[in-house]
C-alpha cells in the first residue's frame, strides 16, 4: 500500500515502505537511516520528477508502515499507517503516546514540516488487538480522519459517535490537528469481531460527510 499527493506548487509526494537500507534519502531530513527490517518512506519530488526535493525514512525499532497520506494549507505532511514499535514518533502530549501491545501493531498518525526536517506531532491510536490505519485525509478546518481495520472488542474505539456497529470490524476516527485528542470514533461492518472489509478508498468532503 501508498499513496501519491501533489501540493499547490505542484510538487509530488509519495508515501509507503521500504526494507531497503540503501532507499536514497537527503541530508537534514528528520530520519537518514533505516531502523528496522522495514520502514515507512516518504519522498517529495519536483513536478517533472527530476529532483527529489526531500526524502526520509519513518521507523522505529520493529516493522513500520505508511499507507497513506495527507496535505494541509500549509504543504505539512501527514501520514497513517501502522506500527509495532516501541519508539515511534509520538509525543507526550499525543492522544496516544505509547504503544497499546507489544506483539499487535498500532495504527499511527504523524505529521511532518513541509520542508522535511522535522516531525511536527505524532500519536498512537488503538487497542490491545490488531490495528491499522489505512486511508487519511483532512477536512478544511484541519481536522483528521483516519479508516482502518481492527480486532478491538465490543465498542473500545466508539467515542461520541452516535452510529456504530458493536464489534465492528473497522473504525473511522477524527483527531484535532495537533492529534491531542479524538474529537469522534466509531466501528462498523457486520460485528463478528473481525475486519471484514477491504479498505481502498476514503473521502472527506466540504460538510465534513464521509464517503
Amino acid at each position: 500500500r501508498g499513496e501519491i499527493d501533489i501540493d499547490l506548487q505542484g510538487n509530488i509526494y509519495i508515501a509507503t515502505s521500504t526494507s531497503s537500507p540503501d532507499f536514497p534519502v537527503t541530508n537534514n531530513v528528520f530520519q537518514g537511516s533505516l531502523s528496522s527490517a522495514q520502514d515507512g518512506c516518504i519522498i517529495k519530488m519536483d513536478n517533472n520528477l527530476q529532483t527529489i526535493i526531500w526524502s526520509s525514512f519513518l521507523g522505529g525499532d520493529k516493522d513500520d508502515g505508511i499507507y497513506s497520506l495527507a496535505l494541509d494549507s500549509k504543504d505539512n505532511l501527514y501520514v497513517s499507517g501502522g506500527t509495532c514499535s516501541n519508539n515511534f514518533f509520538s509525543n507526550i502530549n499525543a492522544f496516544k503516546p505509547f504503544l497499546t501491545d507489544t506483539i499487535n501493531p498500532d495504527a499511527f498518525i504523524v505529521s511532518i514540516s513541509s520542508d522535511g526536517k522535522k516531525v511536527l506531532n505524532g500519536t498512537y491510536f488503538g487497542s490491545i488487538f490488531y490495528d491499522q490505519s489505512y486511508f487519511i485525509e483532512l477536512n478544511k478546518r484541519g481536522d483528521i480522519y483516519i479508516y482502518g481495520q481492527t480486532n478491538a472488542d465490543s465498542n473500545l474505539l466508539v467515542f461520541n459517535a452516535n452510529y456504530f456497529t458493536s464489534n465492528g470490524g473497522q473504525f473511522i476516527s477524527v483527531f484535532d490537528n495537533d492529534l491531542s485528542s479524538v474529537i469522534r470514533s466509531t466501528v462498523l461492518g457486520t460485528g463478528k469481531g473481525s475486519p471484514d472489509i477491504s479498505p481502498t478508498a476514503f473521502l472527506v468532503d466540504k460538510c465534513n460527510n464521509i464517503y
